[in-house]
């Protein structure tokens, strides 16, 4: 690679770098961005890739998995034949007598009932089949962000291999000027070893970015099946469709992602293999109708023909119990089934949030690194001009430069890192193939209507992460000297009034009065905490305690009857005019009473009830409620407000967490 090695044309080509990389709000010269070789790579890989192509396969062979369940709906058509000698002894009749047999016939039957086993195997295989091609749109999306991934890290690694090779001329020079001042005797021999030592180190930077570029350009060649182009452009950012908020990242993700709609079509098919197996325990009827023609028909001399028609019922009354275990079995595969789309859904919003924020973390970097690496760039061509008059020794020279190339590397990377994570937050959001322009028409066309309705993930709130509780709470704006003397000269703050069912658990007591000075504060027990609270609380009024007492036994008897079925208690609970998420008061005791009245199993648990006072003079109630249904198991966390109407405490609000 051909170098400039003239200073000022060096010096040019860096403040112009970095310009280019924060001087504008995408961090790129003035140029089209056609997004051409991002799109090609990632279309290219879309075709190629073996892990896209097993996961269509995989497809493909559920639709014929649903096929051949879907068979069991049709008739089934035998043809034999059978040739043979039977030898038989009769009584009365001496010695042995053989027939010569042969026959051709047909029989057709039909299955009148499975007990429902055929279609729930077909709505098994349907669930398979979509949760399969899920799969595939959610590889086809991580593929186009791993050969995005892939370009940018080759030209990352190529603009870091330059940087290096210039680093590396600039220590070049410095030994050479030093090597003619030592030789002409105006330079000591030990400054010559430092800057030949420093020059080795260039050399072995240089070395390892060249090793980092072959191993990016292997990893392009797995992903897309080529080698990456010796010219790819500048970077190219992926800024459209970007989420604005975290809630907003987070709930697109949630809503869109393949990743946990395969999770929910397993759900699906774990209840239909469920369905299927309880089949078992069912009687089983069809109709069977046959003909056959031949010689010695069935080994009785001189028939020549025969047809039947009849229906066979069989019904298994008893098999060491294998039919019932299978059922129970399906009942554990239909709970970890939802335990695995609520890891899916956890893991989507993990990823979502993680590279939303590297997005904005890196957006506000940039704009000071790009002040770091200038403000360097600076200080090292003053160095220089004070180095050539002797006002600076070598040593001070020899650390501008490296730190002059560590700021201009730091800047490299966090451009392209700033672009992965835009399309790390496009690829979460299942957005990355729309906004690099490649079609969903490259896929099967499936799921067109797919909706997630009551089985979206019970455990995986829609809630982005809120780090002001982590941080330590000293003044942004003071030094860290500063904060921390403020912070131990500062007044400790008065106890706050937390509610017991609030306070935390096993968190250290201060030392009482009489402790010696080396005594180890204890944690206290949960009762301890309470009578302490209770003391320390004396404004607490016995009619709000009564309140929380009320509320806490109103909870227990809200779940009773659920359990119970009775809708007419149940909607006691809730303040006139409830209407939760439905239209109007009169639709939601419809839909809670329509609940009520399926005989599907229907259960509730609650567990880890807390309740605590409002300041509105409200009362709020916390649990884990497991909701069971036909459908499988629901967990979440719930809290309910409660409000006195009429003398009695009733719901207002209804919220899960």
């Amino acid at each position: 690679m051909h170098h400039n090695a003239q200073r000022p044309s060096f010096r040019l080509a860096t403040l112009a770098l970095a310009a280019a990389l924060v001087g504008s709000a995408a961090c790129l010269p003035v140029q089209a961005q056609s997004l051409e070789a991002t799109r090609a790579a990632a279309k290219r890989a879309l075709q190629s890739n073996p892990e896209v192509t097993s996961r269509l396969n995989a497809y493909l062979g559920k639709i014929e998995a649903q096929t051949a369940a879907a068979a069991g709906y049709k008739p089934r058509l035998d043809l034999n034949a059978d040739a043979g000698q039977d030898r038989s002894q009769n009584r009365g009749v001496t010695g042995w007598q053989n027939i010569n047999r042969g026959g051709a016939g047909l029989t057709l039957t039909q299955v009148l009932w499975d007990g429902l086993a055929t279609r729930d195997q077909v709505t098994r295989a349907g669930h398979d089949r979509m949760g399969r091609w899920f799969d595939l749109v959610e590889t086809s999306e991580q593929t186009a962000l791993e050969a995005t991934r892939a370009v940018y890290d080759v030209q990352r690694l190529r603009k870091l291999v330059a940087l290096a090779e210039d680093n590396l001329v600039q220590h070049q020079q410095a030994a050479a000027k030093l090597e003619q001042r030592v030789k002409a005797g105006v330079g000591r021999g030990v400054d010559l070893d430092q800057a030949r030592a420093r020059l080795a180190l260039a050399e072995a930077n240089r070395d390892t970015e060249l090793s980092n570029l072959h191993d990016v350009a292997a990893r392009y060649q797995r992903i897309v099946g080529d080698m990456p182009a010796a010219d790819m452009g500048a970077v190219e950012l992926l800024k459209t469709g970007l989420p604005t908020s975290a809630d907003e990242a987070v709930q697109q993700a949630l809503s869109r992602s393949a990743a946990i709609a395969a999770g929910i079509e397993g759900v699906r098919a774990a209840r239909a293999s469920q369905a299927a197996a309880k089949s078992a325990l069912h009687p089983q009827v069809s109709a069977r109708a046959s003909v056959a023609g031949g010689r010695n028909l069935g080994g009785v001399d001189g028939r020549k023909a025969d047809a039947s028609m009849e229906l066979l019922l069989n019904w298994n009354l008893y098999n060491g119990g294998a039919d019932s275990a299978r059922v129970r079995e399906q009942q554990a595969a239909v709970k970890q089934a939802m335990d695995l789309r609520d890891k899916a859904c956890r893991d989507v919003r993990q990823t979502t949030l993680v590279a939303y924020n590297d997005a904005n973390k890196l957006s506000t970097q940039l704009t000071t690194l790009g002040r770091n690496s200038a403000a360097i760039e600076r200080a090292r061509d003053a160095y220089r001009q004070q180095f050539d008059i002797g006002q600076r020794s070598l040593l001070d020279l020899l650390n501008a430069e490296n730190e002059a190339y560590t700021a201009r590397r730091s800047l490299t990377n966090a451009v392209y890192d700033r672009a992965i994570a835009y399309a790390r937050t496009l690829a979460a959001v299942t957005q990355l193939n729309v906004q690099l322009g490649i079609a969903r028409d490259t896929l099967p066309a499936d799921g067109a209507n797919w909706t997630a309705g009551g089985d979206a993930a019970g455990r995986c709130p829609a809630t982005p992460v809120d780090v002001t509780p982590l941080r330590s709470g000293a003044d942004p704006s003071l030094p860290m000297a500063a904060a921390a003397a403020a912070a131990a000269t500062a007044p400790a703050p008065a106890a706050a009034t937390v509610p017991p069912a609030y306070a935390p658990l096993n968190f250290p007591a201060p030392a009482s009065a009489g402790a010696g000075a080396g005594a180890a504060a204890l944690p206290m027990t949960a009762q301890e905490r309470a009578e302490r609270e209770r003391s320390e609380r004396p404004e607490r009024s016995a009619s709000t305690a009564a309140a929380s007492a009320t509320v806490a036994n109103r909870v227990q008897n809200w779940a009773r009857s659920w359990r119970n079925r009775d809708a007419a208690g149940l909607t006691g609970f809730y303040a006139p005019g409830y209407k939760g998420s439905a239209t109007s008061p009169a639709a939601w005791a419809l839909q809670q009473k329509r609940q009520l009245a399926g005989k599907g199993e229907l259960d509730m648990e609650i567990e880890d009830v807390s309740v605590k006072e409002l300041a509105s003079g409200q009362v709020e109630s916390r649990f884990l409620q497991s909701m069971t249904t036909a459908n499988g198991i629901e967990v979440h966390n719930m809290a309910q407000t409660w409000q006195q109407v009429g003398g009695q405490w009733r719901i207002v609000r209804e919220r899960k967490l």
